[in-house]
């Protein structure tokens, strides 16, 4: 009786989901809410617990994983339904699907520029010199091979919902101390970062990320990753591509904890049942490459197809508790 393993496995089928969909304008309406979707979720859930060390000094611990999948399958439309954020949804494919363009650094003279693929209105003879692409501003792939960058060269850049997720918790005692201590994760999903269509956009209008704006290309700093500053405005202010979509991945201390008991001979002295004293800190630190305030950012909580979108929301908080349980 030291290890207890729970596994479930599960294929559920949901028809006639509540969509908002897209219908001719003709209409006098562009969606009417209709109940044409159909998703299947399968997956499993594994929950692991063990008793490690029995004795004055115990351990145990517990792990868990959920693994999901999702997939649409009817939509009753033949075309993509266009989401906020470069999500989409498509049949065949999982809900949280982002579409966009695939980041390819900067442009490091204009002659590189001159002879690349642009997106449509950068060209060199274009009739606007300004918008003409230059050194210092960023490339896409040219994924179809037409020579020029436009929503033909856009493709799945990622998945707001993660491969899998899990927890780890431990829990020690010695004598009257106990310590429990709490990591949780998510692994493979993505976030759009739509924080940054502002605070990348070096047109000296808007707040500025420090780090791009002190690092921005410029003949003498020439940056792969944060484009020159230009006061007119890029062409691809807005563009979601894999600049915007980031691996938001994770693993986070949720919560640790210190406890003592005191013993019963103290507490008769005391004419107390119970005293404890504990303190116990949450959100103590996280390890993301996610370069947002928190990697489970999600401004639209209680929509089931809007998932993995940043829009600045603030982030949890990383707190202190000192606390007394007191038994009369």
């Amino acid at each position: 009786n030291r290890v207890a393993i729970t596994a479930d496995f599960y294929h559920k089928k949901t028809n006639d989901l509540l969509l908002n969909a897209p219908i001719p304008t003709t209409s006098g309406f562009g969606f009417a809410v209709m109940n044409i979707g159909n998703i299947e979720n399968h997956g499993f859930d594994f929950d692991i617990r063990t008793e490690n060390i029995k004795g004055e000094f115990s351990w145990n611990t517990a792990i868990n994983v959920s693994i999901n999948r999702n997939k649409i399958t009817n939509l009753n439309s033949e075309n993509d339904i266009p989401l906020m954020g470069g999500l989409i949804l498509r049949q065949g494919l999982s809900v949280g699907a982002f579409y966009g363009y695939v980041f390819d650094g900067i442009f490091q003279t204009d002659a590189e520029a001159a002879s690349s693929p642009v997106l449509v209105g950068q060209e060199p003879t274009g009739p606007n010199p300004a918008s003409h692409a230059k050194a210092g501003d960023r490339k896409y792939k040219d994924l179809n091979g037409d020579k020029k960058i436009d929503v033909n060269d856009r493709e799945i850049i990622g998945y707001a919902t993660p491969k899998f997720t899990w927890g780890f918790s431990n829990n020690f005692s010695y004598r009257n101390w106990s310590l429990a201590v709490f990591f949780q994760g998510s692994q493979g999903n993505k976030m759009a970062n739509l924080n940054n269509l502002d605070l990348l956009n070096f047109n000296g209008q808007t707040n500025l990320m420090a780090e791009a704006a002190l690092n921005r290309w410029t003949p003498t700093n020439p940056s792969n990753k944060y484009p020159r500053a230009l006061a007119a405005g890029s062409l691809d202010n807005g563009l979601i591509s894999t600049n915007i979509v980031e691996d938001a991945s994770y693993i986070r201390l949720k919560n640790i904890q210190l406890g003592y008991e005191f013993s019963t001979r103290l507490l008769k002295k005391m004419h107390l049942k119970r005293l404890r004293l504990y303190a116990s800190a949450t959100n103590l630190f996280t390890i993301t490459d996610y370069s947002g305030f928190d990697p489970e950012a999600n401004a639209f909580g209680q929509s089931t197809t809007l998932m993995g979108l940043d829009l600045g929301g603030y982030p949890q908080a990383k707190t202190f508790l000192f606390g007394i349980n007191l038994g009369l």
